[in-house]
């Protein structure tokens, strides 16, 4: 009996242990996570530490703010899940297109040196990926007017 009672504790505590580290580790879990536009890589190359990182462009001068929160980093994540997909369109180069096209923003995501997540865009409206084109969300707006207005302060 003590066997038995030893051995379910056993299980339960390094069951308890695996569900830690996944969350201590990685954004993301292989049982919740859904491959789309946004997130299209594995689930385990969201591995953390993770940074955003907030692009704005004025005048010729690029300035940037990061963040490495995971809680924004799944906000903007789940936002821009919620987006609207509203064109395809496709650019090679991303800062310098932004630069040539006017736009005044870009998100970059990264997991070390890879990065997950590219898009550029205008303040307050949306942004454009490699492929595809979404929407903001009045949500992601907010935080997006929040972080390029620090870049303008730097």
């Amino acid at each position: 009996m003590k066997k038995i009672l030893f051995i379910s504790a056993s299980v339960v505590v390094i069951s308890i242990l695996g569900v830690l580290i996944y969350f201590n580790n990685y954004l993301y879990s292989p049982f919740n996570f859904e491959r789309d536009y946004i997130t299209n890589a594995d689930w385990d190359d969201y591995k953390l530490p993770m940074q955003i990182r907030y692009y704005h462009t004025e005048g010729g001068n690029r300035k940037f703010v990061d963040v490495t929160d995971p809680n924004e980093i799944r906000f903007v994540f789940g936002e821009l899940k919620k987006g609207k997909i509203v064109q395809v369109t496709s650019h090679n180069d991303p800062l310098s297109f932004l630069e040539r096209s006017g736009r005044d923003m870009l998100i970059e995501i990264r997991s070390g040196v890879n990065v997950l997540f590219t898009g550029m865009g205008w303040e307050g409206s949306g942004l454009a990926s490699d492929t595809f084109y979404v929407e903001f969300t009045e949500e992601l707006k907010e935080l997006l007017s929040k972080r390029l207005n620090e870049t303008k302060e730097r």
